[in-house]
């Protein structure tokens, strides 16, 4: 009899997981809440089923990129699913930064280094895009939420792409935790 009980607890726990979502218009609500709506986003389309949650910082500082010989840089992060309901905490998401100058930067040396607090955290090579004659460089990272959180709990975090330096401000930290928040099941 007691080995009965085991397997009903085991499926009654599973499909007390199964039922707990996130919907869409949960996520966009949330979004307001925390006040995250101008850089965080939510799309659904429908001839596919997909919605991808997505977040799009604002720039570096000026400074930062003519340092660096850049235009411009920013970043952006997302997390795609099927339907129009997040159904568990995504542990792995798409970050993307994006370079603009006249001549490439990034091409030879795309590692991702970050230093947070007293630990420096390897986020390794991008996956490099260039296209020629355009600007733009892309370097894609999967990045985990692990290292998101050490990096949105940062106060002063500086980090490298390739040969280059780069510091994220106070407002690119926040987004981060705020995407960690939203993206979590278990904060509603």
């Amino acid at each position: 009899f007691s080995y009965l009980r085991l397997p009903l607890k085991v499926i009654f726990s599973l499909i007390l997981v199964s039922a707990q979502s996130k919907t869409n218009a949960q996520i966009s609500a949330q979004m307001k809440a925390l006040n995250a709506a101008k850089n965080i986003h939510i799309e659904y389309d429908k001839s596919s089923n997909y919605s991808k949650l997505f977040m799009l910082s604002d720039e570096f500082a000026n400074e930062q990129s003519k340092k660096n010989g850049l235009s411009s840089l920013t970043f952006g992060m997302m997390y795609g699913f099927n339907g129009t309901e997040l159904t568990f905490t995504p542990d792995v998401f798409v970050l993307t930064f994006w370079a603009r100058g006249k001549n490439t930067k990034f091409a030879e040396a795309h590692q991702w280094m970050s230093s947070v607090v007293v630990e420096t955290l390897d986020l390794g090579e991008a996956r490099y895009a260039h296209k020629n004659g355009d600007e733009r460089e892309f370097l894609n990272f999967a990045v985990t939420r692990e290292n998101l959180s050490k990096i949105a709990q940062g106060k002063d975090v500086s980090f490298s792409l390739g040969n280059y330096q780069f510091k994220f401000t106070a407002d690119q930290l926040k987004q981060f935790a705020d995407f960690l928040k939203i993206s979590n099941m278990a904060e509603h």
